[in-house]
């Protein structure tokens, strides 16, 4: 089953039957959202309308729905979120408010307790980044406004500087490949804490890190500069990416995009798949237990009064 939620409401999909149920509205929307190792489901932070962020953190039961748990010590919206090999959660980043920067600091969430803690703080604040867990049990942290990264070692509550990346993208998407590296894929150099946008926009190129040898280096070209987009890693290695937006802007609000393309760790190319029915940017997009990836949600162009929200859900095979 997959869970979807938001302020406007909550759904369960399930794959076999392809039907969606009713799974409840939360408080705020860009909350993250993890799979505790007990089947429920973490949804902390978020926006509190105005563009600040919140510390209320909320739990998906399957069997009984929400129900709020321990609030984080600090607002956040821009964060991450990552599951420990523990089954503790790391919270890193994001911003508390619309005075403030970037936020440095990160927080652990029991679930057993109903506990956090404080962790050690990033060497830099970053917004709109992506956590990774690797294959070691270290979490690779990566651009949210820098070109800095690091990684976070949970055992030894310690934070280290690893290689500078090759840019400093903001909402790109990170996919850990079969081989143990990280992709980085499209995302944009500039933005605002609030997750608004600029009337022009940057998009980075694609890179990969290599945990063992510490470097960063180039993946190619992609067929199409994106940013807030979807990817997930399909069950022959390769990479799929989808949807998003190109740095178009209409009316203030971006352009969203429908098409996908592929990437292939073995030659370090792109090449293109077939698209989406509808344009999509933010949306949902995730390889499901049979090999089917489902893309669902997202916003498609607007204007300052009016941006479309898709509820409708597709398959990509």
């Amino acid at each position: 089953m997959v869970l979807i939620a938001g302020t406007g409401g909550g759904g369960l999909y399930n794959p076999v039957a392809n039907t969606w149920s009713s799974a409840g509205a939360i408080g705020a929307n860009g909350a993250t959202g993890t799979l505790l190792q007990s089947g429920k489901v973490l949804a902390a932070g978020g926006d509190s309308g105005s563009g600040s962020g919140v510390a209320t953190v909320e739990i998906y039961d399957p069997a009984s729905g929400w129900s709020f748990a321990a609030s984080m010590t600090t607002p956040r919206l821009g964060h991450t979120a990552t599951l420990l090999p523990n089954g503790k959660v790391l919270v890193a980043g994001g911003v508390c408010c619309l005075s403030g920067g970037p936020l440095a600091t990160a927080e652990i969430y029991d679930p057993v307790a109903n506990t956090w803690t404080a962790a050690a703080s990033m060497n830099v604040g970053r917004q709109n980044h992506t956590a990774t867990l690797l294959q070691n049990g270290l979490v690779l942290v990566a651009g949210g406004g820098t070109a800095d990264a690091e990684t976070y070692d949970p055992v030894a509550n310690q934070w280290t500087t690893v290689a500078v990346m090759l840019s400093a993208p903001q909402f790109h998407t990170a996919t850990l490949l079969p081989n143990g590296k990280v992709l980085i894929a499209g995302g944009q150099i500039g933005g605002t804490q609030n997750l608004n946008f600029p009337q022009t926009m940057t998009m980075t190129a694609p890179e990969v890190y290599d945990p063992v040898a510490n470097t960063w280096s180039s993946a190619g070209v992609m067929i199409t500069p994106r940013a807030m987009h979807g990817a997930a890693l399909l069950q022959n290695g390769t990479v799929i990416v989808v949807g998003g937006t190109d740095g178009t802007i209409f009316e203030d609000y971006p352009e969203a995009l429908s098409s996908a393309e592929l990437y292939d760790p073995a030659t370090n190319s792109w090449a293109p798949t077939g698209g989406m029915s509808v344009a999509r940017y933010n949306p949902v997009v995730l390889l499901l237990q049979n090999g089917v990836v489902l893309a669902g949600g997202g916003s498609a162009a607007g204007n300052m009064d009016i941006v479309t929200y898709w509820t409708s859900a597709e398959l990509y095979w």
